[in-house]
C-alpha cells in the first residue's frame, strides 16, 4: 500500500503505548513522532519508518519562558478575581500562598497549546496519538484537535514491572513530594518541644544545609538558643546539636484535637468552593480562546482539596509551634510560596521577627509574589541590585549579610590526592567537573533536561578521544533528585556510550571537595560556576548562551564560553595549556565573586547576622506570649 503523504503524529512524553502504536498511527500515513520527553536517545525506541523530532523543534525553550511569564500572569489573574474570603483560613490567604504551585500547572498547559499548534501548523496532520497518563498535556492536545478538527486518540500506557502511571505533571508532584515532606515533619513538632530558657533568643530554621553554619556559630553564642526544624534524621546538624545550645525537633508529635477539628470544618467550608468550581472556571482565564480551568479541572479540584487542607492544618501548627517555644525570630530561605509563607505570615501576625535569607536569586526565576518577611538577607551586592529591579523587595527590607557558609568554606583545607583516591581518580591527571544537579523550577523536565543530556553527551564524546583527561559527572543522589524523571538513567546510558575509562559518573557527597580538586569546572544548567570561580577554577559555559545566571558568568569575563562541540574542546584545551587565559580569568572572577558574597574576608562572617538578630531584642522578646493574650 503506497504510504499517505498526510502525517500522523506520536507525542512521546516517555511512556511507550501498551499496544501497535504504528497500527493506531494508520501505516498508509507518514509517521512523525516528536520526542517530548528528556531522553535524547528516544529515536532508537521507534522503528526505522518513524521520523522522530525534538519538541524544540516547534517550540523553542525561549519561547517557553515566554510561556512561562503568561501562565504566572493568568494564574494571579484568577486568584485575585476569587472573593477574598474564598480560600482564607484564619486570616491567612491560602489561595495567594499556592499560587507557585497553581502556575506550575498552569505553564504545562500553555507550552502544550502551543505545541499542539505548532505540530498541526508544520506537519498538517490527520491523527495526533498521545499515552493517556491523566495529565493537562492530554487534556491541551485534546482541546486544539478538537478546535481544529484533527482526530485525536489516546492510547492506554505499557509500564515496566514496578513503576507507577503519575497522573500529574512531573514538576507538580515534585512539588507536592519536596512540600508534602516538609509538612510532615513540621506536624509532628508539637510534643517534641520543651520550654526553654528565656534569657535568650529562640531563633527557629529549618534543616537547610546552607544554614549549617548559621546554626553552628549561633549556637556558640550565649545570646542565642537554636531550634531546628527536621526530619527524623540528623545527617546535616547532627554532629553539634548539644542539649542547651542547639534543640533538634525531630519527628515525634501529631495534631492536637482541636486543631484536627478546626482543619475538618475548614475541609467542609473548601468542599463548598469545590462544588461551586464549574462556575468558577467558566469565568476562569483564557489563553487563545481555550478555558484553562477547563482543561486543567481535574488537577485544580485535586489540588486544592489537597493543598489547601494541608496548608489549613500548617497555619494551626504554625502558630501552636511559635507561641509554645516563644520564638522570637524565624529564619527562612525563602518566603514567597507554600509552608515557608505561611509560617512568615503566621509569625508577622504574632509579633515575631520574621527573615527571609534567600540562598541564590536568579534573573531565570520569576519571583511569584513580593517577600512578606521583615528583612531580606541577601549574600552580597548583585542580588541586591536584582531585588530592587525586580521591585519584589524594598530598600528598606534588604539587607546584605554575605554568605557564612562560603565564608568558612573559603578557610578550609582540602587534600587533593586523598580525595582523588577515594573518587577513584588519578591525581596526577587533570579533573574536568560537569555538575549535572537538576535544576528544578517552573520548567518542565524535558527543556532543562534535555539541553543537559545533549551537552553531556557531547562533553563525553569530546572528552573519550583525551585518555589522558578524567571527566567527573556529579548528580545529586538525593531521593528527591535520583531517579526522578529518569535522567540519571539517562545519563548512565550516555557514559556507557562513550567512556574509555575516563568518564566517572558521581553519586553526590561534598561538591566542595569536586570543586577543588577540579582542574576545570563546565557548567551547563547548574549554577556551581560562582562556587568554582571561588576556587580559582576556570569555569568553561557549555550552553547556547540563553541561560541569563550563565551569561552573567560570560559577561563578566569570568567564564568561557562554548556554544558547539568544536568550542567545547577548544575551550578545554585552552583552560589546560594556557596560562595567559587562566591569568585573564583570575582577576575577573575575583570581581564576580566579590559582588556576589560580601563577607568572605570577613574575620567574623557571622557578626552581621547576629546584629540583625539582636537588633530590637528587648522589645520583641516577649513577643509571641503577649500578642496571644492580646488576642
Amino acid at each position: 500500500m503506497q504510504a499517505d503523504a498526510r502525517a500522523s503524529v506520536f507525542i512521546y512524553r516517555g511512556i511507550l503505548p501498551d499496544g501497535d502504536l504504528p497500527g493506531a498511527m494508520g501505516r498508509e500515513h507518514r509517521q512523525v513522532v516528536v520526542n517530548f520527553s528528556q531522553d535524547i536517545f528516544a529515536d532508537e525506541l521507534f522503528g526505522p519508518g518513524m521520523s522522530v523530532t525534538l519538541y524544540g523543534h516547534y517550540l523553542p525553550v525561549h519561547e517557553g519562558e515566554q510561556l512561562l511569564d503568561q501562565a504566572r500572569t493568568l494564574g494571579h489573574q484568577w486568584f485575585e478575581g476569587l472573593p477574598e474570603d474564598s480560600y482564607v483560613y484564619d486570616g491567612v490567604s491560602l489561595g495567594e500562598v499556592t499560587a507557585y504551585d497553581f502556575v506550575i500547572v498552569l505553564v504545562e498547559v500553555l507550552k502544550s497549546l502551543r505545541l499542539a499548534e505548532r505540530i498541526i501548523e508544520a506537519e498538517q496532520p490527520v491523527r495526533i496519538v498521545l499515552v493517556d497518563d491523566g495529565s493537562v498535556v492530554i487534556r491541551a492536545f485534546r482541546a486544539v484537535c478538537r478546535a481544529k478538527g484533527i482526530e485525536f486518540l489516546t492510547l492506554p500506557a505499557e509500564l515496566p514491572s514496578g513503576r507507577l502511571l503519575v497522573e500529574q505533571p512531573a514538576l507538580l508532584t515534585w512539588t507536592k513530594i519536596a512540600l508534602g515532606k516538609c509538612f510532615v515533619e513540621v506536624c509532628r513538632l508539637i510534643e517534641a518541644c520543651r520550654p526553654g530558657s528565656r534569657a535568650r533568643l529562640r531563633v527557629l530554621l529549618p534543616q537547610y544545609f546552607r544554614f549549617k553554619v548559621l546554626v553552628r556559630g549561633l549556637a556558640a553564642d550565649p545570646k542565642f538558643e537554636v531550634n531546628v526544624v527536621g526530619g527524623s534524621h540528623k545527617s546535616i546538624f547532627g554532629s553539634f546539636v548539644r542539649r542547651g545550645s542547639v534543640r533538634y525537633l525531630p519527628s515525634l508529635g501529631y495534631l492536637r484535637l482541636k486543631q484536627a477539628v478546626a482543619v475538618a470544618r475548614y475541609r467542609r467550608r473548601l468542599q463548598g468552593c469545590l462544588d461551586d468550581l464549574d462556575a468558577v472556571a467558566s469565568q476562569g482565564p483564557h489563553f487563545d480562546g481555550y478555558p484553562l480551568l477547563e482543561i486543567c479541572r481535574h488537577l485544580v479540584d485535586e489540588h486544592l482539596r489537597r493543598r489547601f487542607v494541608n496548608y489549613a492544618a500548617f497555619v494551626e501548627i504554625s502558630k501552636a509551634v511559635l507561641i509554645r517555644e516563644r520564638i522570637t525570630h524565624v529564619i527562612v530561605n525563602q518566603d514567597i510560596q507554600g509552608y515557608q509563607r505561611i509560617l512568615c505570615l503566621v509569625a508577622n501576625a504574632l509579633g515575631v521577627k520574621t527573615i527571609c535569607y534567600q540562598h541564590g536569586l536568579s534573573p531565570k526565576i520569576p519571583t511569584i509574589a513580593t517577600h512578606i518577611s521583615e528583612t531580606v538577607a541577601v549574600w552580597g551586592e548583585r542580588e541586591r541590585d536584582l531585588y530592587l529591579e525586580i521591585g519584589h523587595a524594598s530598600a528598606d527590607q534588604i539587607q546584605v549579610i554575605g554568605d557564612p557558609f562560603l565564608a568558612n568554606l573559603s578557610r578550609q583545607q582540602f587534600d587533593r590526592e586523598s580525595i582523588c583516591r577515594r573518587l577513584g581518580l588519578d591525581p596526577a591527571r587533570p579533573v574536568i567537573l560537569m555538575p549535572c544537579e537538576r535544576y528544578v523550577n517552573f520548567h518542565a523536565p524535558w527543556e532543562r533536561e534535555t539541553t543537559a543530556n545533549e551537552r553531556l553527551a557531547e562533553a563525553c564524546e569530546a572528552l573519550s578521544r583525551r585518555p589522558e583527561a578524567q571527566l567527573l559527572v556529579r548528580f545529586k543522589a538525593d531521593f528527591l533528585y535520583a531517579e526522578f524523571g529518569g535522567s540519571v538513567a539517562t545519563q548512565h546510558r550516555i557514559i556507557e556510550r562513550f567512556d574509555r575509562g575516563n568518564i566517572h559518573l558521581d553519586s553526590g557527597g561534598d561538591i566542595y571537595e569536586r570543586l577543588y580538586i577540579a582542574d576545570i569546572v563546565v557548567v551547563t544548567i547548574s549554577t556551581i560556576g560562582l562556587e568554582a570561580m571561588m576556587f580559582g577554577k576556570p569555569v568553561i559555559v557549555f550552553a547556547d548562551g540563553a541561560d541569563p545566571d550563565l551569561v552573567g558568568y560570560v559577561e563578566a569575563g569570568a567564564a568561557v564560553l562554548a556554544r558547539t562541540s568544536t568550542e567545547f574542546q577548544t575551550a578545554v584545551n585552552e583552560c589546560l595549556e594556557s596560562e595567559a587565559l587562566r591569568a585573564r580569568l583570575r582577576p575577573a572572577q575575583q570581581r564576580f565573586v566579590e559582588f556576589n558574597f560580601a563577607n568572605l574576608n570577613d574575620p567574623d562572617p557571622l557578626a552581621p547576622l547576629r546584629d540583625l538578630l539582636t537588633q530590637g531584642q528587648a522589645a520583641r522578646h516577649d513577643s509571641p506570649h503577649q500578642a496571644t493574650r492580646a488576642s
